[in-house]
């Protein structure tokens, strides 16, 4: 199953870059957004470990990992940071879970990301230049 986990790869491209992640992590989008100009959460995914926000994931296999843990550890993390108010019904889940599914699929494995105009885009990384 691919899903999203944090990197640093790439940090540093754009001057709003951070990562208070840890590398391999999974990532969700969070469910809420500010209307703070300044704020990162437009741009950011949130660790399910660090609970801090990076504005770099990648796409990360993870075979023998099944949707219906991937599904309680979202659940478990949106109720315990305050994220939703009450408990997600298991529809509401369903759909916050393949949407972050979605989110992967489209990308090859060890594609590193970004979120721009609302949607995870690749982040092409630097080539160095030939001496």
């Amino acid at each position: 199953m691919k899903v999203l986990v944090a990197t640093k790869r790439t940090q540093g491209m754009r001057r709003w870059d951070m990562s208070y992640t840890v590398d391999g992590e999974l990532v969700m989008n969070p469910p809420v957004s500010c209307d703070c100009p300044d704020c990162p959460c437009e741009r950011e995914m949130i660790g399910l470990g660090s609970r801090s926000g990076t504005t770099t994931f990648t796409v990360s296999e993870l075979p023998e990992f099944e949707v219906d843990t991937y599904r309680e550890l979202l659940r478990g993390e949106l109720v315990t940071c305050g994220w939703v108010e009450e408990e997600p019904s298991a529809e509401w889940m369903a759909k916050f879970t393949d949407e972050h599914l979605a989110a992967a699929a489209p990308f090859e494995v060890g594609d590193v990301l970004e979120v721009g105009e609302g949607r995870s885009v690749v982040r092409r990384e630097r080539s160095t230049p030939a001496t």
